[in-house]
């Protein structure tokens, strides 16, 4: 069914980049917004996790932006968008990163929709130039920025409002992943995520039921191949 599709492919996006098998609500010390389920994050870690566990291994791969640690949204937005700041933050990320990855054919500036409007703003307000997009698929549009290939990532922005949102501020809105895509991997053990799925109709609860199993992971190919700004 078409609503199994969407919730799978939304499933995928959840786990393969915000999964963490040690999900915790913001009241017990975790990022997960309270009063959300973490067993929807726990299945497997996802690639935001290990990213993070890279740089904190490895400052040379990280960009601080110090929007994200601002007190509430208005402070973060502001924050964000003054003058200069969102450029500065990606042509740092583009200094600093390793150049085999600008080397690698399909090097991409993965970014939240909330960094990259930042640059787009940031552009015109200082340079008065126009970031044109083109929408590959719903939630993912492409640019680029001094001949780089960036992307815009509108379901990350998603997900961290409704998932990792403590009421004052959100958790990181402000993301880069430099990198390669396949140097970012997602695996399940079958053509789709599930290899097997069963829908039936409970006459007893008069509901639609799915059961379905599988399995799926994330794994970064090559550790010092990325660059992450948050």
């Amino acid at each position: 069914p078409l609503e199994l599709t969407e919730a799978l492919n939304k499933a995928i996006w959840r786990w393969g980049w915000f999964g963490d098998k040690e999900a915790k609500n913001i009241s017990s010390g975790g990022h997960i917004t309270d009063g959300v389920d973490v067993n929807l994050f726990t299945v497997e870690d996802g690639l935001f996790k290990r990213i993070f566990a890279v740089c904190a291994e490895n400052a040379d791969q990280h960009t601080e932006i110090e929007a994200n640690t601002k007190a509430t949204y208005k402070e973060q937005k502001e924050a964000i968008l003054a003058k200069g700041v969102a450029t500065g933050i990606v042509d740092k990320v583009l200094m600093d990163a390793d150049a085999r990855i600008s080397a690698s054919d399909g090097a991409i500036v993965m970014m939240t929709k909330a960094m990259a409007d930042a640059l787009a703003y940031d552009l015109k307000q200082s340079y008065n130039v126009i970031m044109p997009w083109e929408t590959l698929f719903e939630g993912f549009d492409v640019a680029e920025y001094n001949g780089v290939k960036v992307a815009r990532i509108s379901v990350w922005d998603r997900f961290i409002k409704a998932y990792e949102n403590d009421g004052a501020k959100l958790n990181k809105p402000y993301r880069i992943v430099y990198s390669n895509p396949s140097n970012l991997l997602l695996a399940s053990d079958a053509n789709d995520l599930v290899s097997e799925a069963n829908v039936y109709f409970d006459e007893r609860t008069r509901e639609n039921l799915i059961y379905a199993q599988g399995k799926f992971g994330s794994m970064l190919k090559e550790d010092d191949m990325l660059h992450a700004a948050y």
